[in-house]
């Protein structure tokens, strides 16, 4: 599904009033979103704040929420503020990522998916 609205093509992403408003449409199983930064201390990242609340708004309407961001991504943080890293149920990542930030998005209760290749 194409939610509409501003198409933000490095990020194959969409944001803007058209795309809000679609979000506010539905309701996901499993909102799956990516990230400019994934951090257990500071939750969810992104490099514009209008794609974050659109990553909000449908991590609201879902029932679960799965992140997926290579392993440079890990331990990075991003301008706009997402959600704290406590609304995610899954995290899908790479063997890049660093251990001690897996181990410690891990004890929060999330599980974490490592990919068999490395990414970056």
């Amino acid at each position: 599904m194409v939610l509409g609205g501003v198409v933000q093509r490095e990020e194959l992403a969409c944001s803007g009033p058209i795309a809000a408003a679609s979000v506010a449409r539905y309701h996901a199983d499993v909102a799956v979103i990516g990230a400019a930064g994934v951090s257990a201390r500071s939750g969810i990242t992104e490099l514009e704040d209008d794609v974050a609340e659109i990553n909000r708004q449908m991590m609201e309407r879902s029932d679960a929420v799965m992140v997926i961001a290579d392993g440079s991504k890990l331990g990075s943080v991003a301008r706009a503020a997402v959600s704290p890293m406590t609304s995610v149920n899954t995290l899908v990542t790479d063997k890049s990522a660093k251990p001690a930030e897996l181990e410690a998005v891990r004890a929060l209760g999330i599980r974490v998916v490592l990919t068999g290749s490395e990414g970056g």
